[in-house]
Order: C-alpha cells, then structure tokens, then sequence
C-alpha cells in the first residue's frame, strides 16, 4: 500500500512541477518537490527502497522535463545518498535538528 502512495505522490510531484509549477508567476515558484521525497525516503526507508525510488523519481523527471539527460537522476542519487550519510551523525526525528 505504501508504495501506491509513493507511485501516486510521485507523479502528483511531477505533473505539478512540469505543468503547474511554470505557469506560475516568478514570485509563486516553489523548489523541487521531490527533493523534500527524497529526504524522507532517506530518512524513513530502507536504503534499497529509498534509492529505488530515488532512481525512479530521476528517471521520470529526466524523461518529461526539458532538462539535460541524467540531471535528475544524478542530483536525486547524490541527495540520497548525501542525507542518508547525514542520517548516520545525527537523527532526522529529533525536534531540535529539524
């Protein structure tokens, strides 16, 4: 059943910041929202799961944005990997860190 969630919330996050999100004006531009997924996979998920779904989330958006090939796909990995690395330091669940 999560993984639905996950699959679901991942193409709400891709219609909204391929659609939605440039049609905006520059004042109403939001960041990545898969970042913000991406962390919490990190963060709340096995490694195997998180980095599936990570390598999923970049291979959707490099295949329906306008971006360079790969550009997605490396920098969702890289912060992956970056803040399960952080997660090994300090705990994410902590009210004080976030």
């Amino acid at each position: 059943m999560k993984y639905l969630v996950y699959f679901i919330s991942f193409l709400a996050s891709a219609l909204f910041q391929t659609v939605i999100n440039p049609l905006l004006p520059s004042q109403f531009v939001f960041y990545d929202p898969f970042i913000v997924m991406i962390l919490y996979l990190a963060d709340k998920e096995r490694f195997y799961e998180g980095c599936i779904f990570s390598i999923l989330a970049g291979l959707l958006m490099d295949g329906v944005s306008g971006g360079g090939i790969g550009f997605f796909f490396a920098s969702y990995i890289w912060f992956f990997f970056i803040a399960r690395w952080i997660g090994m330091y300090l705990r994410f669940g902590n009210g004080l860190i976030i």
